[in-house]
């Protein structure tokens, strides 16, 4: 677990990138969009459609799933 500061999901994962500039290449696409195959879950509640402006307070727990696929 990372602590993150910020108002939004957006703000706390713009937080969690500055600290660790990989995790952008993995979740955002060139854009700076986030990426089909994540969500953005705030308290274990989905943020779809609204993932990168979702409010958030102290004390919420913000998860970022990842969707793999294969055959």
């Amino acid at each position: 677990m990372v602590e993150v500061t910020g108002h939004t999901t957006g703000e706390c994962l713009e937080n969690l990138e500055s600290r660790f500039p990989v995790i952008k290449q993995l979740i955002r696409d060139k854009r700076g969009q986030l990426r089909r195959y994540c969500e953005i879950l705030v308290n274990s509640a989905s943020t779809y459609p609204n993932e990168l402006i979702t409010p958030v307070k102290d004390g919420d727990q913000i998860d970022i799933e990842v969707f793999f696929g294969g055959g």
